[in-house]
């Protein structure tokens, strides 16, 4: 007798695809078969006794002859029914298949995962993994994923299709409730009448329940409720789902389909560019985690004020946990898209506000412009970036941390707080609304950085570089001292004075000297001390409308300036190969933008750990060096953040077949060692 997998654990290894693989495809999905839903509930009763005489028909030849034929009929877009409806604003929802499992999900739902297919994510994953690192056998990464994850006895997708399960059509796992969870899933079926003979084995014992038309069965020892509704397997923790489900299937209670929250996650699955499209209504699950944080901010602060030591730290953490609960209150939703194209993949992330928040209102003054300095920026560098604010917002980020400490403060602290707020605002009103920025290892772990700012007032923001700096920095550890108490790491400032002036290309370089920033780091091993700085500076100069600011060496300046020259050697970034790539698919008309290379980072950083190990250290570091040498230096990660509509979206991209070689090396070398 054939050994079926338990559903539960079918349905939980699906789920299991979703968090661990997000991939998507170039190619719309796969169509799927043409279903009629029922209008009224005498439809709904009559196939329900028709699905009856399927599943009981003794004559099993017979169920896989119907179920072929059913899945040989035509998948083409144009003879599908497609929805489409208007919210409660007028404005029009995409358009699903009717066949779509979507169209049975209730819309009071927290979450949702969705994929148009799971052999086309089988695919484009195996693709990837063959890509990166050639084998003979087809790696069969999700099989794996799913085996290993959960114990069970399948070693490709073929074998889930045995039991009756579609694995060309779309899916969904979703939750109704996390507290408690609420796990459920509608899966598409190849085989309804093998996939009753799984259901039957797993609810033996218990008899069948008649809700609406539709039976359901209770899996023994409360594993769950099933229900078969035309072709389609429907999973839920509880039998309660499982008959809303059967409720949105007879139209007596709306479909996600229908409601307004869903018009993004909509979109998204109707562009038919994605494999894997996931959806959370953040305004049901704030306020649980709320309740929690709370909780969690309760039982730190008290067991910080019983430790005189770390008592002045209470206000800070209180802040932050205030802080994060103020975010979810004003949070509405979170969707994203993630897709897999060659060795590149993708992901979309949308953070939705609700309407008039603080935030959302906040937000509407940021309208995204071309982020025009990232030309400016030199390479090779292991990041670059740029970034389009108000003024308000870099004052915030750049006070952050003072004004978390002086939450609930003396009187004193908090106008001497305003007082430095103030002075940083005069300086960011001079500033223009765009920046960007670089960073490279030099001589230590700790990154040189540029950044570049556009100037309103030049005058006001030199007179600010030239006399309030120094005085405003050592003014803010001053004050962190008085707030939470003495530290090492608030000396770094300690004794800080002006440097000598250079001349480069014509333009004057002033400077800052940090003789005790050693002393941030404490007491540490000879080996780790070798590798931190223990004097800092930060170099700045003025030309045309910028400010250039560096810290660290002064070489990323120079090498800025010689550009602007037209005397330099090294390409500016928008003249790497790999830049226009990053352009195109995120977009440099955004408030954030930034690309990492992580292969000079590697190779920046080797040398730097080299000098601080032991000799047979040294020795491999040096090794690993002259191995990576022909690696190209692309930037193979790259981000982007605009405002829009009523939320921020993002776009990462992931450019794997960059470490193509470094993987095929890697994995070179793994295999001697297992030979020796």
């Amino acid at each position: 007798m054939k050994k079926y997998l338990p559903l539960p654990i079918i349905a939980l290894a699906l789920l299991a695809v979703f968090i661990f693989v997000g991939c998507s495809a170039k190619e719309p999905p796969p169509t799927p078969i043409t279903t009629e839903t029922p209008i009224t509930q005498q439809e709904s009763e009559k196939k329900h006794e028709e699905s009856d005489v399927v599943e009981h028909d003794s004559d099993s030849d017979e169920h896989n002859e119907s179920s072929e034929e059913a899945h040989e009929k035509p998948h083409a877009a144009e003879e599908e029914t497609h929805r489409e409806v208007e919210d409660e604003e007028g404005m029009p929802m995409a358009e699903i298949p009717s066949s779509s499992v979507l169209h049975l999900i209730p819309e009071h739902t927290d979450g949702i995962i969705y994929c148009p297919s799971l052999n086309e994510l089988n695919n484009r994953v195996n693709m990837l993994a063959m890509e990166l690192m050639p084998t003979a056998e087809n790696p069969e990464v999700i099989a794996k994923i799913l085996a290993n994850t959960f114990g069970a006895g399948f070693e490709n997708l073929a074998e889930l299709e045995q039991i009756g399960l579609d694995m060309n059509q779309d899916f969904a796992i979703f939750m109704t409730s996390l507290n408690p969870p609420d796990l459920s899933a509608t899966v598409h079926l190849i085989d309804p009448a093998a996939m009753k003979q799984v259901i039957d084995a797993e609810s033996e014992g218990t008899a069948p329940i008649e809700y609406n038309g539709v039976t359901y069965w209770n899996a023994a020892g409360g594993g769950g409720s099933f229900a078969i509704i035309d072709n389609t397997l429907v999973f839920s923790r509880s039998a309660e789902t499982c008959e809303h489900v059967i409720d949105t299937y007879n139209k007596t209670k709306p479909a996600i389909t229908t409601h307004p929250d869903y018009r993004t996650f909509l979109a998204d699955i109707s562009a038919g560019t994605s494999q894997l499209t996931v959806h959370f209504n953040l305004e049901s699950i704030a306020p649980m985690l709320g309740v929690a944080l709370k909780d969690e901010s309760e039982a730190m602060k008290d067991s910080l004020e019983s430790d005189p030591a770390a008592m002045a730290a209470a206000p800070f953490f209180e802040s932050i946990f205030v802080g994060v609960i103020d975010l979810l209150e004003q949070l509405k939703s979170l969707s994203a898209t993630l897709e897999v194209e060659g060795t590149d993949v993708k992901l979309a992330p949308f953070l939705r506000f609700k309407s008039n928040s603080e935030i959302q209102n906040a937000l509407k003054e940021m309208t995204p412009d071309e982020l025009t300095l990232l030309g400016e920026l030199p390479s090779p560098t292991f990041t670059n970036g740029a970034f389009q604010g108000k003024p308000e917002l870099m004052i915030e980020m750049s006070m952050f941390w003072l004004k978390m400490l002086a939450q609930d403060s003396d009187p004193e602290h908090a106008e001497r707080l305003a007082s430095l707020t103030k002075q940083m605002k005069h300086f960011y009103e001079a500033l223009g609304e765009e920046w960007a920025f670089s960073a490279n290892f030099g001589s230590s772990i700790i990154p040189d950085y540029l950044v570049i700012y556009e100037l309103r007032d030049k005058q006001t923001a030199k007179a600010y570089m030239e006399e309030a700096l120094l005085k405003q920095l050592q003014d803010a550890m001053a004050l962190a001292r008085n707030m939470i108490g003495d530290g090492a790491h608030l000396d770094m400032y300690k004794g800080a004075h002006q440097g000598e002036p250079m001349m480069h290309n014509g333009i004057e370089i002033k400077s800052y000297v940090f003789p005790n920033f050693g002393s941030t780091f404490g007491t540490m091993p000879p080996e780790a001390a070798g590798l931190m700085p223990q004097e800092w500076q930060w170099y700045y100069a003025f030309t045309d409308d910028y400010l250039f600011m560096v810290m660290g060496s002064p070489e990323l300046l120079k090498m800025n300036l010689d550009n602007k020259a037209g005397t330099g050697t090294a390409p500016s970034f928008s003249a790497e190969p790999s830049y226009e790539k990053l352009a195109m698919t995120l977009g440099v008309e955004s408030n954030l933008f930034f690309a990492i290379s992580p292969m000079t980072m590697v190779k920046s950083l080797l040398p730097i750990i080299a000098k601080s190990a032991d000799p047979n250290g040294a020795a491999a570091l040096q090794m690993m060096s002259g191995m990576l040498m022909n690696l190209p230096e692309n930037y193979s990660i790259g981000f982007s953040a605009k405002v829009q509509e009523d939320g921020i979206g993002a776009k990462l991209l992931l450019t794997l077949g960059d470490f193509k070689q470094l993987i095929q090396m890697l994995a070179m070398m793994q295999g001697m060692g297992q030979m020796q």
